[in-house]
């Protein structure tokens, strides 16, 4: 702890009131809503505020009812469930508490979540519940950051913020550069380019990389070794990708650096969470740490803004950043996909010291992709199904996604890092239940893993399992059926097994007119109603957002066909399916 936290501490100690200090929460599963956290502790300590950012799960529930202000910051995952590192906070604040315990306590939350689903920003939404019934003096409305608004999450936090310092009177920062979060000295050892081990990851094995689908887009079957690691089906595996090298030495180059230069970083305060290795290559710490090929958030213009000794592009980076400069920002910056390292070259008069990029470039997340693979029938074994990422942006300009790149390219028998994340959807707990999957592309690859997963438990533990029914979509057969093309007969084998009952295709580019599987759904509707009704089935959506209303349209349709119910009766009942999880969803 730095001084004043200890000052605190001897205080409480002796029973004496420590200084005002605000508390940040946070629930993050995939690392962006810890990142918001440090970023708005950076921003209290531009106005002279102390604040203090923590994962809920790290913080004593007890010493809660002595904060002042409490600030939460909270992700939902899947269908409505709290991120790993605030599950045992949420237990402890719905005991026997007294309805006063927070009375002399201001909070203020901000959701993290996505609109597509029933249980949008619902972790937020509970934690600001409890807070209020536990006597806490809401400072301004819940703020709820949306994946699906142009800006994403930040739409709603632009607005939020602001109000935020607002309600608290804090005052406006200074336009200038605080001192760096680290100390760093060059030191005098040879480079090293091992593997970082970070975030609770593990090293695993890329064993196999397949083209499945040759002559259509590229979709990529992996392998892995995982030696111990432990997955369940509907899990998701999160991928910690590697710059590409050739651009990390150019990048270097441009800097005017040597990538094996090797540093010492001192983080005094103990404010970076997880910590940086102490001793670090600009080599590792560009490949493997920061995010310098990554899309920049405001803060990174500001930090420009800031830095820049030459005043028309102080000018102009303060123009993006109005609401005049709105447009222009999200058309040639935004829309162009300019990442870090191109805002540099943009803006070449402001000469970023590396202690400044280890503040406002953000560190390398995982990419999660859904585990396509049984554990119970494959032990060490992890398969990925993954499109390559790619696009054209409206200038022209070629761009790839960085973790299908990174994936396509580490070569067969070469060690990576990842960590399982749990579960987005999950099978039902009883295998005799039917399921209806509806895949689109590679949201095909949970429901090869579920159907493993039955297959191993009729053959080898001998259970009885349920009726499987699969909607698959592509544009084109010949080119982008998965597991059907390049000499794969999967999804063959396991009709022919009686593992999946019923397969039903629909390739939109085929014929003339376009086909749908919210089409083929209409023309299923009564084995839909037979699975999903009578049977007390589950469904599962996964793949692009897109169809998710037209295909939840044709669930609510075979309900009123056949079943006999009106619109706004089968409605409620899809609803009442989402909310017991029943009716799953996995998109984006």
């Amino acid at each position: 702890m730095d001084d004043e936290d200890l000052l605190d501490h001897l205080k409480e100690e002796v029973g004496e009131q420590t200084g005002e200090k605000v508390l940040i929460l946070y629930a993050s599963e995939t690392g962006t809503t810890e990142q918001l956290a440090q970023v708005l502790q950076y921003e209290f300590k531009r106005r002279e505020v102390r604040s203090n950012a923590i994962s809920f799960d790290d913080f004593d529930i007890h010493d809660l009812p002595k904060q002042s202000v409490v600030l939460n910051l909270v992700a939902t995952c899947g269908q409505g469930e709290f991120p790993n590192n605030s599950k045992i906070f949420w237990e402890q604040i719905q005991g026997d508490l007294p309805d006063d315990f927070l009375a002399n306590t201001q909070f203020a939350t901000f959701g993290m979540g996505d609109s597509h689903y029933v249980f949008f920003n619902e972790c937020a939404k509970l934690i600001d519940d409890r807070f209020a019934a536990l006597g806490g003096q809401e400072l301004i409305p819940l703020g709820s950051g949306d994946d699906q608004d142009e800006d994403k999450w930040e739409s709603a936090w632009e607005d939020w913020e602001p109000d935020l310092f607002g309600k608290l009177g804090t005052q406006e920062p200074p336009q200038e550069l605080m001192p760096a979060v680290h100390e760093i000295v060059t030191i005098e050892t040879e480079p090293t380019n091992d593997l970082i081990v970070r975030d609770g990851g593990k090293v695993i094995r890329k064993t196999l990389q397949d083209m499945i689908t040759p002559g259509g887009r590229e979709n990529f079957h992996y392998e892995f070794n995982v030696g111990d690691m432990h997955y369940a089906c509907g899990d998701s595996l999160g991928i910690y990708l590697h710059n590409p090298s050739d651009q990390v030495e150019e990048f270097c180059e441009w800097y005017g650096r040597s990538p094996d230069e090797m540093l010492r970083l001192h983080d005094a305060a103990g404010v970076r969470k997880p910590p940086l290795p102490e001793e670090i290559s600009l080599r590792q710490l560009f490949t493997q740490q920061l995010d310098i090929f990554g899309w920049p958030k405001r803060r990174f213009y500001e930090m420009l803004s800031m830095i820049t000794t030459d005043e028309g592009e102080r000018t102009t980076l303060k123009h993006l950043l109005s609401k005049e400069g709105k447009g222009q920002l999200r058309e040639e910056y935004v829309g162009e996909t300019v990442h870090h390292w191109d805002l540099l070259k943009k803006f070449p008069n402001a000469k970023v010291p590396v202690e400044y990029l280890i503040d406002f470039v953000p560190v390398i997340k995982p990419r999660l992709y859904s585990i396509a693979s049984s554990q119970e029938m494959r032990g060490s074994q992890l398969d990925l199904c993954i499109v390559s990422d790619d696009w054209t942006t409206p200038s022209g300009k070629y761009r790839h996604g960085a973790c299908t790149k990174f994936l396509k390219e580490l070569p067969v028998d070469s060690d990576l890092l990842a960590k399982v994340n749990p579960a987005a959807i999950s099978m039902p707990p009883n295998h005799q239940t039917p399921m209806v999957m509806t895949g689109l592309g590679t949201g095909y690859a949970p429901f090869r893993a579920f159907m493993e997963e039955r297959k191993h438990m009729r053959d080898v533990e001998g259970e009885e399992v349920g009726p499987m029914a699969l909607f698959f979509g592509a544009r084109h057969q010949a080119t982008e059926f998965l597991y059907q093309n390049g000499g794969y007969t999967e999804i063959d084998d396991f009709m022919e097994a009686g593992i999946l009952t019923e397969l039903h295709t629909a390739f939109s580019r085929d014929q003339d007119h376009k086909i749908y599987v919210q089409n083929r759904m209409d023309e299923q509707s009564e084995l839909l109603y037979e699975y999903i009704y009578k049977g007390e089935g589950y469904f599962y959506l996964c793949g692009p957002s897109g169809p998710l209303v037209p295909v939840r349209n044709a669930v609510v349709q075979c309900l009123v066909k056949h079943g006999d119910m009106t619109e706004e009766q089968a409605d409620e009942y899809v609803t009442h399916m989402q909310i017991t999880g029943r009716y799953n969803v996995e998109v984006w």
